[in-house]
C-alpha cells in the first residue's frame, strides 16, 4: 500500500530541487574595464558574468558562457546629425528589435535614444549616443527571471561608458587666434580687475554668459593633503584661508598681455622658467580628487567624476604670474560654445 504522505513530501521536494538547479548568478561586483583604442571608448563588464568575444573594433560583443546573457557596443561613422536623424534612427531600431521582443519603452534625447523591451524569457536595453560623428549603440540583453541581479550591473555598465581617443581628434581642429580671443574675453570680463573667489562666491552675474545652466562650476581645492571637488552646494570648499580681496590687474604687462598656446613647466611647487602670462592648451585630462565617501571604510578611492557626454573638448586656462601658477580654468566644448566647468585652486601641500 502506497504511503500518500511520503509520495507527496517528495514530489514536491523534486519541485523545488529543480526550481533550485537554475541558479540566480552569482556575482561579487568584480569588473575589468574594455578599451577600444581604435574606436575612442572604454566600458567595464561584469568579468565573472561576461567574456569578450572574438570582435571587430566596430562592434565588440561580450556574452555568458551559456549564450543567455550578452553586451555589444557598436560604433559607426555618421554623416548627418540633428533631431531628424536620431528620431529615423530610433525607429529603426525600433523596428528592429519588435521582430523578437515588446518594446515597452522609448525615451528621445537630442543626441541620442533609449529602447527596452521583454520577450517571455528575456529583456533588453539599448542605449545610443551621436558624439563627434560617432554612433554609439550600448545593447544588453539579459534572463527576464534575473532582472533584479542585472538591474545595477546594467547601471554600472552605463555609467562607466567614457570616450578617450574620440576627443584627441579634435585637438587639431580649433584655431589658435579663436582660443586666444576667447581666453582674453573671459580673463577680461571675470578675472583681471575682479576677485574671482568673490564672484564665485556671490554667483556673479558676470559668470553667467560662461557657466553652462545645467551643470555649473565645481572647484578642485585641498583643505589639508587630499584634494576634493566641491560645488555651489559646499560653497565650492571656500574657508578662512580664501583670499577674497587681492584684485589681480593686467597693467603689468605694460597692456600687452602675452598668450602662449601651451602649458607652462613647473610653476606649481617650483617656480617655472617660462614667462609670465597666460597659457592655453586642449587637454584630454582633468585633475583628480578623492571620492569624499571612502573617508568612512578608511579604504580611500579616486572621485569618479561625471561629465556631459556631449563635450567635444577641453580647454585648459592657466594664469603664470612671477613664476608661479595663480589660478586655473578648464572649459567644456558644448554645442560650440566653451563652458566653465572646473576652477582649480589646489595648493602644492597636496
Amino acid at each position: 500500500m502506497f504511503n500518500l504522505k511520503k509520495i507527496g513530501f517528495i514530489f514536491f521536494a523534486l519541485i523545488f530541487i529543480l526550481s533550485c538547479s537554475k541558479k540566480q548568478p552569482e556575482f561579487s561586483g568584480k569588473y575589468l574595464t574594455y578599451t577600444n583604442t581604435q574606436e575612442g571608448y572604454e566600458i567595464d563588464y561584469p568579468s565573472e558574468i561576461l567574456k569578450p568575444l572574438e570582435s571587430s573594433p566596430s562592434e565588440q560583443v561580450f556574452a555568458s558562457n551559456d549564450g543567455d546573457v550578452s553586451l555589444s557596443v557598436s560604433v559607426s561613422d555618421i554623416e548627418e546629425t540633428g533631431p531628424d536623424f536620431i528620431f529615423k534612427t530610433a525607429d529603426l531600431y525600433e523596428k528592429k528589435e519588435s521582430e523578437k521582443f515588446t518594446v515597452s519603452d522609448k525615451n528621445m534625447g537630442r543626441d541620442g535614444f533609449i529602447l527596452k523591451g521583454y520577450s517571455k524569457d528575456k529583456m533588453f536595453f539599448c542605449q545610443a549616443l551621436a558624439i563627434n560623428e560617432k554612433f554609439y549603440k550600448i545593447r544588453f540583453e539579459y534572463n527576464k527571471k534575473d532582472y533584479d541581479t542585472y538591474r545595477d550591473i546594467l547601471t554600472h555598465i552605463i555609467d562607466s561608458f567614457e570616450l578617450t581617443s574620440a576627443v584627441a581628434s579634435h585637438n587639431n581642429s580649433y584655431d589658435e587666434g579663436k582660443l586666444i580671443s576667447f581666453a582674453f574675453s573671459f580673463l577680461s570680463n571675470v578675472y583681471w580687475e575682479n576677485n574671482f573667489n568673490l564672484l564665485l562666491k556671490n554667483s556673479s552675474s558676470k559668470l553667467a554668459d560662461f557657466v553652462h545652466p545645467e551643470y555649473g562650476v565645481r572647484r578642485f581645492y585641498n583643505p589639508g593633503t587630499t584634494v576634493r571637488l566641491f560645488s555651489a552646494e559646499e560653497n565650492f570648499g571656500f574657508d578662512e584661508s580664501t583670499d577674497f580681496s587681492t584684485i589681480p590687474s593686467a597693467n603689468k604687462f605694460g597692456g600687452s598681455i602675452p598668450f602662449y598656446e601651451k602649458m607652462p613647466k613647473g610653476g606649481f611647487c617650483e617656480e617655472s622658467n617660462d614667462k609670465d602670462g597666460v597659457y592655453c592648451a586642449i587637454v584630454q585630462e582633468l585633475p583628480t580628487a578623492v571620492d569624499p565617501a571612502s573617508f568612512q571604510n578608511g579604504d580611500i578611492k579616486e572621485l569618479k567624476i561625471d561629465l556631459p557626454k556631449d563635450y567635444k573638448a577641453i580647454l585648459k586656462i592657466v594664469i603664470l604670474d612671477e613664476g608661479f601658477i595663480k589660478k586655473t580654468f578648464y572649459f567644456f566644448d558644448i554645442e560650440d560654445k566653451w563652458f566653465l566647468f572646473f576652477v582649480d585652486d589646489c595648493d602644492c601641500s597636496a
